[in-house]
């Protein structure tokens, strides 16, 4: 005697020996599936289970994601790299960017964190990778001793991690690698903001005078323009505008290299306007500019006979800033006061700080235009460069400077047994 049958929307299902299967029509295709089950009550909510699935479109990505269960985190971060992301409301929503609308220098920095992450997730299939998983990994790598570091990873180097590990997870759930996303069970840590204290005019003058004359000229085009290190090593010559009249002219900072890669945080570009130490030192340099380091190593910066050239080429200065730091400090210690260098650290982004402080401290300047000049998208980021608020407060605390202990007066002093 045949089974009786019986159906949940598109979905038939009937005993068959001793365990419950189901069909429905894909295409015009029927399809099967075993319930996995003996019992009519069982089978039944099975069976409606797999109509929703198959109603709603779920039931193909189940399927395709089985299939996918050998694919690696590794396997993922290269197809990230190639561009396989799509710009999707999803994607804007969880506040993430595919690889291509990024810029070179921030995809070698996501480069050299996937060799960091290699060696411990890269043979790892993503499908095993859940939040929790991911959270423990986190936590792990920032405990004290990781990887010969005193502290681990600190709050912000875990969150550019756990930044890079969500981009690929994002791709994995668009390429039915895995069924869901699984950041949103990744812990989140606060991020501690270390106060950066920018240089005065002085202390700039100060420090300068033990750089060679190269890094001199790098330091002071951050210090007196504001831009990022990789935005002044992405310009060319063409980017240089020079009025007809003779006048200082401004810099167009791209948004994008001709690839389309992002060379700027920001969608947009913009325009920055040359001081004339600017403009004087871009005419010096026109007809190309070379560098004689420890009389051996010579460095070249182009001339602007090829406009496609880059104006000064990408080059690591921290050792040579880290040296002239370390001479000046020795060279003030018997000093006090404003003559002694007590700064232990300088960086080429502290140029961007000092330049905003500057910035802020003129009236005149809005901070809506700030924003704008320093290519900020909020408010809260520029404050975070811009000082003024502490100056303000000094200011204002200042004028107490003239009250004190009045000495003796009148008043009868109680004093309690």
């Amino acid at each position: 005697m045949a089974a009786k049958k019986y159906n949940q929307g598109s979905v038939t299902y009937f005993k068959r020996g001793n365990t419950w299967t189901a069909y429905w029509r894909q295409n015009g295709i029927r399809k099967w599936k075993s319930l996995k089950c003996e019992n009519l009550h069982v089978a039944k909510i099975k069976a409606k289970e797999l109509n929703e699935a198959i109603e709603g479109g779920t039931f193909d990505k189940v399927q395709e994601v089985k299939k996918n269960r050998g694919v690696t985190f590794a396997q993922v971060a290269e197809e990230y790299f190639n561009g396989d992301t799509k710009e999707t409301p999803l994607l804007k929503k969880r506040k993430l960017r595919p690889a291509w609308k990024k810029s070179d220098e921030t995809l070698k920095q996501e480069r050299s964190k996937l060799t960091c992450l290699a060696p411990d997730l890269g043979n790892v299939p993503v499908q095993s990778m859940t939040g929790e998983f991911i959270s423990d990994y986190l936590a792990k790598k920032s405990k004290k001793g990781i990887r010969g570091l005193e502290g681990g990873w600190k709050e912000s180097s875990r969150n550019r991690y756990k930044s890079f590990i969500s981009c690929v997870m994002h791709l994995a759930e668009q390429k039915n690698y895995i069924n869901r996303w699984p950041m949103d069970d990744v812990i989140h840590v606060e991020e501690v903001v270390e106060e950066k204290e920018p240089l005065t005019q002085k202390q700039f003058e100060m420090m300068l005078s033990y750089l060679p004359p190269y890094v001199r000229v790098i330091m002071c085009f951050l210090r007196y323009t504001g831009m990022r290190a990789s935005e002044l090593h992405s310009l060319k010559w063409r980017d240089v505008k020079w009025p007809d009249d003779g006048s200082i002219g401004y810099i167009q900072l791209r948004a994008a290299n001709e690839k389309g890669t992002k060379l700027s945080k920001r969608d947009e570009g913009r325009k920055i306007y040359m001081t004339r130490y600017i403009s004087e030192k871009l005419e010096e340099m026109r007809s190309g500019t070379e560098w004689v380091i420890n009389n051996r190593r010579v460095i070249v910066w182009p001339s602007d006979k090829n406009l496609n050239d880059l104006i000064i080429p990408h080059m690591s200065i921290a050792k040579a800033i880290d040296k002239a730091v370390a001479k000046l400090t020795k060279a003030t210690e018997k000093f006090k006061g404003e003559k002694r260098w007590t700064i232990e650290k300088v960086t080429r982004h502290l140029m961007r700080h000092t330049w905003a402080t500057d910035m802020a401290k003129n009236n005149d300047v809005k901070d809506s235009v700030l924003m704008r000049m320093g290519g900020w998208s909020s408010h809260s980021m520029m404050m975070r460069y811009a000082k003024e608020e502490d100056n303000l407060q000094k200011e204002a605390v200042s004028k107490l400077d003239g009250y004190g202990d009045p000495g003796d007066t009148n008043l009868e002093v109680i004093k309690s047994a």
